[in-house]
């Protein structure tokens, strides 16, 4: 059997609150599968933006 691993807050060098929202929930209020992904892209788009120096707008790597 495979530990448990135990991961702290401190051990990651950032991190953002996320703002959970009631449709993102099953009826007995778990976190769906879904917005999984969305928060995951959410959350690296926003390190780019800030700490990456990367321009979302005006950034010629950025296709739209």
């Amino acid at each position: 059997m495979k530990p448990h691993l135990q991961h702290r807050r401190d051990e990651y060098f950032n991190y953002f609150t996320v703002t959970v929202m009631l449709h993102d929930m099953d009826i007995c209020g778990h976190l769906d599968n879904n917005p999984h992904r969305q928060y995951f892209d959410n959350a690296v788009n926003r390190y780019l933006s800030h700490r990456g120096g990367l321009a979302m707008r005006s950034s010629p790597v950025i296709q739209t």
